[in-house]
This record gives structure tokens, sequence and C-alpha cells, in this order.
């Protein structure tokens, strides 16, 4: 098992709905066009997983109270268990690299964006929400043995 299978990515939704657009300067992006029916689409996912208990993970950054807010609305509505993966100790720098060499090239998010969102992702205080906050190695940790026990 992959953690891809049990994962939902706005992206890949926003690619379903429409394929790369080709911008002015010949690059390729992922349009945002169609955001409000992504999102839908996501957490209507989501709502039919969690009914079913289902182990999923959410590939998005949400830098902003209101959308956190939404995950543990839905989590509360269904008494399901949440944490939050923490990404904050990683250096700007190597997020930046890192999206460089993200492959195709229409996966990469503009620089700007990535300031953008690192400089909130910092600000953020997960004291004010009722769930777990992890960081990368310890949810890889934790969660492995918990899919390899439910999966094999």
């Amino acid at each position: 098992m992959n953690i891809a299978d049990f994962t939902l990515n706005a992206d890949r939704l926003r690619l379903m709905f429409e394929a790369p657009v080709k911008k002015p300067d010949g690059t390729f992006i992922i349009s945002q066009d169609n955001d409000r029916r992504v999102w839908g689409l996501l957490f209507s996912m989501l709502e039919n997983r969690i009914k079913k208990g289902g182990f999923t993970v959410i590939d998005a950054c949400h830098c902003r109270a209101k959308s956190i807010k939404k995950y543990l609305d839905l989590a509360r509505t269904y008494n399901y268990y949440t944490v939050i993966i923490d990404f904050s100790d990683i250096p700007l720098k190597t997020l930046i690299e890192r999206n460089k060499t993200r492959l195709p090239e229409w996966t990469r998010v503009p620089e700007h964006i990535v300031n953008e969102k690192y400089n909130k992702l910092n600000h953020i205080d997960y004291k004010d929400y009722d769930y777990k906050v992890m960081t990368p190695s310890q949810f890889k940790s934790r969660y492995k043995r918990h899919i390899d026990k439910l999966y094999k």
C-alpha cells in the first residue's frame, strides 16, 4: 500500500476538471478556475470516507483558520480522529528548492506563493484546534504501522 491510495488532493481534482493551461510565457499551470467545484467535490469525497471510518490524508496547504475549521467541523460531526501534519520546521530555502524539482512543471507553485504560504503557516497557532499536531516523521512512523495493520 502507498499513502497516495489514501490521499485526496485538490490539484488532482483540478486536473480532472481541466487540463494544464499554457501561460503567455509558454509554461503550464494548473487552473484554479474550477476551485469551487473542486473543493465541493473533495469535501463530499472526504465526508463519504469519514462516514465509512476510512483512513484519509488531505494533501493541501491550508494556511487559514477558516480552512482548517471546515475539517474540524466535519470530524466533530462524525466523531472522527484528526491529525494535522506541521511542516513548519522545514526551512523556506529547502521548500523552494524542492518546488523547483517538481515534475511535471505545472505542479510547481510560483515562488511568491511558496513564500506567502510559508509565512502564513508559521503564524498558525495550532493550540486553537483540538486535534493532534505531528511532524512529518512522527506521522510517517505512526501511520505506516496503522495502515500496515489495517490493510494486510
